[in-house]
């Protein structure tokens, strides 16, 4: 076994959001958005004493690297790219009511989309580096079906570097995206 760090990279997330959609009351529409971010890391091998590890520190080591101010331990880059979840968690959304079409002040804040937090969020997974970019509510994003009864996705990559968000449209890359992140 060899022991490797991992140092995330913010240069391209991939999102993907699912919509998970019920009604309340016969009006009211209630949208749970999971969201999962995934990004690059780049592996490095672990020395102590610049020799490679290949199992986990010993207590001992701990303490001898500690008590030498803590430069026994080193890296070295292994060019090695790898994948990585760095956030898994949802948000909730109501629409007071679903389908009211008036275009008054009050038919439009009674059928906009209200955030609610993290409500009934079960699980929450690492931190979201890109908390302000979502997919759900941007309007140049498009939720589709994949088939057998599934729920709304869409996919997308950020590039951290230009700002720039593109989704991803073809099926067949949205989901062979989809089966080798989401395991």
């Amino acid at each position: 076994m060899e022991v490797q760090m991992c140092t995330p990279s913010d240069d391209n997330l991939i999102i993907i959001e699912s919509l998970h959609v019920s009604g309340i009351h016969k009006l009211s529409v209630s949208t749970q958005v999971y969201r999962r971010v995934y990004g690059i890391c780049h592996s490095q091998d672990v020395y102590f004493d610049d020799e490679k590890l290949n199992k986990p520190l010993s207590g001992l080591q701990i303490l001898q690297n500690f008590l030498s101010g803590g430069d026994r331990v080193t890296t070295q880059p292994t060019g090695e790219e790898r994948v990585i979840t760095r956030y898994i968690g949802s948000r909730n959304y109501l629409k007071p009511v679903g389908d009211l079409n008036v275009n008054n002040e009050l038919g439009k804040a009674l059928s906009k989309d209200y955030y609610l937090g993290r409500l009934g969020q079960l699980f929450a997974y690492g931190a979201d580096p890109i908390p302000d970019v979502k997919l759900f509510g941007n309007a140049s994003i498009t939720f589709s079906m994949p088939g057998n009864g599934a729920y709304p996705v869409a996919v997308a990559v950020y590039d951290s570097a230009t700002g720039n968000l593109s989704q991803v449209l073809d099926p067949v890359e949205k989901k062979r995206m989809i089966l080798e992140l989401v395991k």
